[in-house]
């Protein structure tokens, strides 16, 4: 397509050079790797047609249609406010943008032009996406589940995640806080990231989303009429999924390290006098009533639990995630000191 152009030199955005129209081509069938500089590219970032990516400055993506459209009605609609001698030619390119739009190339799916969002209206609907999704994942999984999950699904989850973690798919997955104190989340996590998995928390309320690739991610309903924890809304438009994928990046910037992550060894991290310690603090004892009943000073407490923070990778003085790892470890059945009344 030849290139117009308006005058003062202002690019007519109602046309497209033949290499800006090639390019576009390319990226709308995937292929959006782009060296800085190429022809065309400058073209179609004006116009609105592309957009880069997120996380890879080489690599741009198709922005949906209906968007690109509505940017250009309103840069018309901005160009007659400002100046009436242009008016006949803005009407003229408003009546052109049919055209325009009808020789732009269309990707094989057509989820750019639908919207890219569908409503999974059901629990089967959304299990059926997510696997068909996972089936084909060939760079990175991210999930985020922000409420417990059932044993047996977690069993089945792991045998596929290992899968996909030994074919050198990244994962990063995470849960609330409350996960750390529960069985088969703990189970989950020592048997997954042992192959590369990365497992955070966070006291943070957070949405429900799973996240493949750049192609594909699932996000929970937030219609109160229509509100269930396994339905949700199927995303594949390019644009919202990079936005998907900076929201999961700004969750896993605030979680926290999994605590059960902590690498196992011959040697325990507690002595009977730590374990006398901790007990008590999981039974919500101040550190002033367990130095005297220890018949030692506060100091002393403080400085006898100071190794373990120091082991557990753990900020000094932070309890609440000293009396998470203690709940779930299994140091716990070992002898304590036993004090003397």
């Amino acid at each position: 397509m030849a290139d117009a152009r308006e005058s003062g030199g202002t690019p007519n955005a109602l046309a497209l050079t033949d290499d800006a129209l090639a390019l576009y081509e390319r990226i709308v069938r995937g292929d959006g790797q782009v060296e800085p500089g190429w022809p065309g590219l400058d073209e179609l970032l004006a116009i609105g047609l592309v957009l880069p990516h997120l996380f890879d400055a080489n690599t741009y993506l198709a922005s949906d249609r209906q968007y690109v459209w509505q940017l250009l009605v309103d840069r018309e609609r901005a160009a007659i406010e400002q100046s009436e001698e242009l008016l006949g030619q803005s009407v003229e390119r408003l009546r052109e943008l049919s055209r325009f739009f009808a020789v732009l190339p269309r990707s094989a799916t057509g989820d750019t032009d639908s919207g890219g969002i569908e409503f999974m209206k059901n629990p089967s609907d959304a299990n059926a996406a997510v696997a068909s999704a996972l089936a084909s994942a060939n760079s990175h999984v991210y999930t985020a589940h922000p409420k417990d999950r059932q044993q047996e699904v977690l069993r089945i989850s792991e045998v596929n995640d290992i899968e996909r973690l030994e074919r050198g798919i990244g994962m990063r997955t995470v849960y609330p806080d409350t996960a750390l104190v529960r069985v088969p989340e703990n189970q989950w996590v020592s048997a997954v990231t042992l192959h590369g998995a990365e497992v955070r928390t966070t006291a943070f309320p957070f949405p429900r989303m799973i996240i493949v690739d750049d192609a594909f991610a699932l996000l929970s309903d937030h219609q109160a009429a229509l509100a269930h924890s396994r339905t949700g809304w199927k995303v594949t438009h390019p644009g919202m999924i990079g936005f998907i994928q900076e929201t999961f990046e700004l969750l896993w910037h605030v979680a926290d390290p999994w605590a059960g992550r902590i690498p196992r060894t011959t040697k325990t991290i507690t002595n009977p006098r730590t374990r006398t310690i901790l007990n008590g603090m999981s039974e919500g004892k101040t550190h002033e009533a367990i130095a005297k009943s220890l018949k030692v000073t506060t100091r002393t407490v403080t400085n006898l639990l100071s190794p373990v923070y120091k082991a557990l990778d753990i900020e000094a003085g932070d309890r609440f995630r000293l009396g998470l790892w203690w709940a779930a470890s299994d140091e716990r059945d070992l002898e304590a000191e036993r004090i003397q009344e």
